[in-house]
């Protein structure tokens, strides 16, 4: 796409803050609603990503996508400008605007690097396509992602894990009836892709990359990647596998290698595909690059963190909001079994970041959550407070998701390696769509649950 951006060189300041801001021209669409007909033109797509590195090896970011203009629509630096800080009010489809409408979507992410004997980088993605709830820092529509990467395990072996999962709406969209479109490919996530076209379709992905850094020279990489999108009754998708086996190596400055696909697609059709490739050697393009040859950080001395896992009980109370028309209800305060895995490292004499990943049983219905954001303040004494932002899965008929957050109390080392605490927290109008046929129909296409109690736990760390 034609564009032009504005980008920092270097980061600013002690937080390691960078921006980049950008406006495109996508490829021509004749599905742009206008007055009550389709009309043609080129939409617009701009964009912004904040991001930041406030300590070594811990990253957070924000991105924004806005689709607007295009044909009758026009599509001026103001309309992007008036979406991107006001997303509640510029979001709104309407065919008969110029102003008032657009496509958005929004993302913040998070990247954690582990310095142990074995290191390794969590990283996850949580993005909405639009707000919720008339709220600009709820995101509608979600969507998940997270992976797992070891740069090396063993001598000669990197491994990366990797999932995805989405709500539908994503990539289809009223005006803009091409979706979030470039010459017929979406941009973003490749699910967007497995699908018929136009029919916005929750799901779920994963994937598994093993590297192999071969005796003879080069690296072998093998790929198993799967997709499965939620079927409402209407279209009868299939599970979508695909394998893949590629070879590389440098040559001369660049990167010579070949890729072997086969699989089979949504719709149950077997495909398969060859290709060759030459790249520029960039070493520091990939997640582990900041990873010296002794399994620390490059640039920090300090490889200390830890491991941990937790075990202890909630006691959590849901408010349900089911639609517009039916009245709010509080059920009754539910006690159930709390686990969690997770990983964390300093960061200043007495400051901890960490990742980590918590499953809570809620009334027979799993609530995983996965921190974006895991701090822990360390007192002279045992003591330690903690604060958590996070992602929720609501495991309902249809998944639910939103942001949670809270604030603890920790006391450290109460037996060796044992630690002890107990944490408040809410999720944040932790939304489910209403895609299936036996889910209400009204103007407001969401069921809203805002779940709020308390957790104590053990902690086994090392």
């Amino acid at each position: 796409m034609p564009s032009v951006s504005l980008s920092n060189y270097e980061p600013l300041t002690r937080l390691g803050l960078s921006y980049e801001i950008f406006e495109a021209r996508m490829s021509k669409s004749d599905h742009i609603l206008y007055q009550g007909t389709l009309a043609s033109g080129y939409p617009r797509l701009g964009g912004i990503q904040l991001s930041m590195e406030p300590a070594s090896g811990w990253s957070l970011g924000l991105n924004r996508l806005v689709q607007f203009g295009g044909g009758p629509r026009g599509g001026s630096a103001t309309d992007l400008l008036r979406a991107l800080f006001n997303p509640s009010k510029y979001q709104s489809p309407d065919p008969n605007s110029r102003q008032n409408a657009s496509n958005q979507e929004a993302s913040v992410t998070s990247s954690l690097l582990f310095p142990g004997k074995v290191p390794f980088v969590v990283y996850a993605e949580y993005a909405g396509e639009d707000t919720s709830r008339g709220r600009s820092y709820l995101l509608g529509n979600s969507a998940l992602s997270w992976g797992v990467h070891f740069p090396r395990l063993g001598k000669r072996f990197d491994l990366t894990l990797e999932a995805s999962e989405w709500q539908n709406a994503w990539y289809v969209h009223s005006v803009w009836q091409d979706g979030m479109t470039n010459d017929g490919l979406v941009i973003s996530n490749w699910f967007g892709d497995q699908r018929v076209f136009g029919d916005g379709v929750g799901g779920r992905s994963a994937m598994a990359r093993l590297g192999w850094d071969a005796w003879f020279g080069g690296q072998v990489q093998l790929r198993y990647r799967t997709l499965e999108n939620q079927v409402y009754g209407v279209i009868p998708y299939q599970r979508y596998h695909e394998v893949s086996v590629g070879y590389s190596r440098p040559w001369k400055g660049i990167i010579i290698g070949g890729e072997l696909d086969s699989g089979s697609d949504v719709f149950g059709r077997s495909f398969s595909r060859l290709a060759g490739f030459v790249r520029y050697d960039n070493p520091n393009a990939h997640p582990g690059a900041a990873l010296d040859s002794e399994g620390g950080v490059a640039g920090d001395g300090d490889t200390s963190g830890q491991l941990f896992v937790d075990a202890g009980v909630h006691t959590l109370r849901i408010r349900t909001d089911l639609t517009e028309l039916t009245p709010k209800t509080y059920g009754p305060f539910i006690t159930g079994a709390h686990v969690g895995l997770g990983a964390r490292r300093p960061v200043s004499d007495h400051g901890d970041l960490g990742a980590r990943v918590e499953f809570d049983d809620l009334g027979g219905k799993s609530l995983t959550g996965v921190r974006l954001i895991d701090y822990r303040y360390r007192f002279a004494g045992p003591m330690g407070v903690l604060g958590f932002l996070g992602v929720v899965r609501y495991a309902l008929a249809t998944p639910a998701f939103s942001f949670y957050y809270g604030v603890g109390l920790q006391w450290r080392d109460i037996l060796p390696h044992l630690d002890a605490g107990v944490d408040a927290r809410f999720y944040d109008s932790v939304a489910r769509r209403h895609v299936l046929p036996s889910d209400p129909h009204t103007n407001r296409p969401d069921s809203f649950y805002d779940i709020s109690g308390g957790v104590a736990s053990l902690t086994y760390h090392f």
